[in-house]
C-alpha cells in the first residue's frame, strides 16, 4: 500500500476514497491548506471502528534488507528516525520493530474502540522540511550530516535540506530528479555503504 492513509481509505470504501480525492483537488487548487487537509481527513473518520487502523498496522510489510540495514547502521552509531505524513500507530510499530531513535507522524484519537474525529497533526502535507529540522535538532546532529531517504514528491523538501537525498524506488520522475542518489532496486541494504561511506560529506 502506498501509505497508511491510502490503506485506511481502501478499508473504508469508495465513498471515503472519493472524499479524499476531493480534498486533494482542493489542496492542489489552493482552497484547502495543509493543516485543514488533515483536520478534514481525520474528522471524516469519526465513528468508524479503530480496528481498521489495527488491521493496517498488522499488515505492514518491509522492503528486503530493511532490518539488516538498520542493524548495521545502528551498530555503526548512526541515529535513525522516521518523518512521515502518515499515522503514528504505524510509524510507532515500524520504529519499535527496527530500533529507530525517533518517529514523527500524525495521531488519530480513539475512544471506546471508535475514532473520535480528532487528532494531533504533527506532519501535515508539505511540511517535512520543517519537521525534518526539528527532528535533526532533537537528535543532536547537523542537517549536513543527515541522509534523507524517501520515495515521493512529499520527500523532496527533505532532500533539499539534508546532506544527501536518496530516492529509494521513487514513485515518479520528479522525485528521482530531486535526489542526489537514486536506488531503483527494493533492497534497503544498498543504503548502508552510502551512509557509512560518507558520500554526503
Amino acid at each position: 500500500e502506498a501509505n497508511s492513509w491510502a490503506a485506511m481509505q481502501r478499508k473504508l470504501g469508495p465513498d471515503h476514497a472519493q472524499r479524499q480525492r476531493d480534498r486533494w483537488d482542493r489542496y492542489r487548487a489552493g482552497t484547502l491548506d495543509r493543516e485543514g487537509f488533515l483536520v478534514e481527513q481525520i474528522a471524516d473518520l469519526r465513528g468508524q471502528e479503530s480496528r481498521l487502523l489495527d488491521e493496517v498496522v498488522a499488515e505492514v510489510e518491509y522492503h528486503d534488507g530493511v532490518a539488516a540495514a538498520c542493524d548495521a547502521l545502528r551498530a555503526a552509531g548512526v541515529r535513525l528516525a522516521i518523518v512521515s505524513a502518515g499515522i503514528t500507530a504505524l510509524t510507532g510499530r515500524v520504529a519499535a520493530d527496527l530500533g529507530m531513535d525517533l518517529h514523527r507522524a500524525n495521531t488519530i484519537h480513539i475512544a471506546d474502540g471508535l475514532f473520535t474525529g480528532e487528532g494531533e497533526i504533527a506532519v501535515p502535507p508539505g511540511s517535512k522540511a520543517r519537521v525534518f529540522a526539528e527532528t535533526v535538532e532533537a537528535l543532536g546532529v547537523e542537517a549536513e550530516d543527515v541522509v534523507a531517504v524517501g520515495d515521493s514528491p512529499g520527500d523532496i523538501d527533505m532532500f533539499q535540506v539534508a546532506g544527501l537525498g536518496v530516492a529509494f524506488c521513487p514513485v515518479n520522475a520528479q522525485t528521482a530528479r530531486a535526489a542526489d542518489v537514486i536506488i531503483d532496486t527494493a533492497d534497503m541494504r544498498r543504503l548502508v555503504p552510502l551512509v557509512l561511506g560518507g558520500a554526503h560529506r
